[in-house]
């Protein structure tokens, strides 16, 4: 599921350029820990940071044409600091919240509709889902259903 929702990121904002196998940098926002000694395989790693560190590798050693950039964040003021992000026009194209965060980021635009078919686009069908997984990415902004799978800006 992490794969996915980093693939549905990246396909979403890579655009056509990424398609025609240009180079992608995704500057990802984190507060997992640090894991120096993580690998490739996420299956072999103990522990969430090393884990997460390795579904990142993972992903940007892939012939994908994408790599990820991990923003250096301490858990203690990490939504400080993607705030600050935001503030200073330079945010991170991916980064993690909490499901209680939601409105509070919502309220600075920092979650983009994805439609049935964007998801689909990517390999991901929502029908798939637990209904409890599905209502803790689902949010109405602007009377249209958001997920808040990662993004810059709602609505637009």
């Amino acid at each position: 599921m992490k794969h996915m929702l980093i693939a549905a990121a990246a396909a979403a904002l890579m655009g056509p350029a990424g398609a025609a196998g240009a180079q992608t940098e995704l500057v990802l926002g984190r507060f997992f820990g640090a894991c120096e000694a993580a690998g490739l395989d996420p299956a072999a790693e103990v522990g969430e940071a090393c884990i997460i560190e390795s579904i990142i590798r993972s992903f940007s050693a892939a012939e994908n044409g994408i790599t990820v950039e991990t923003l250096p964040t301490e858990w203690n003021n990490y939504y400080d600091q993607i705030k600050a992000a935001y503030a200073g026009g330079n945010p991170p194209d991916v980064h993690v919240m909490h499901r209680h965060r939601v409105m509070e980021f919502a309220s600075l635009g920092a979650i983009a509709p994805l439609t049935e078919d964007e998801l689909a686009s990517v390999g991901i069908d929502t029908s798939d889902w637990a209904p409890a997984a599905l209502e803790a990415v689902s949010f109405e902004v602007r009377s249209m259903p958001c997920r808040w799978i990662f993004t810059r800006s709602c609505g637009t």
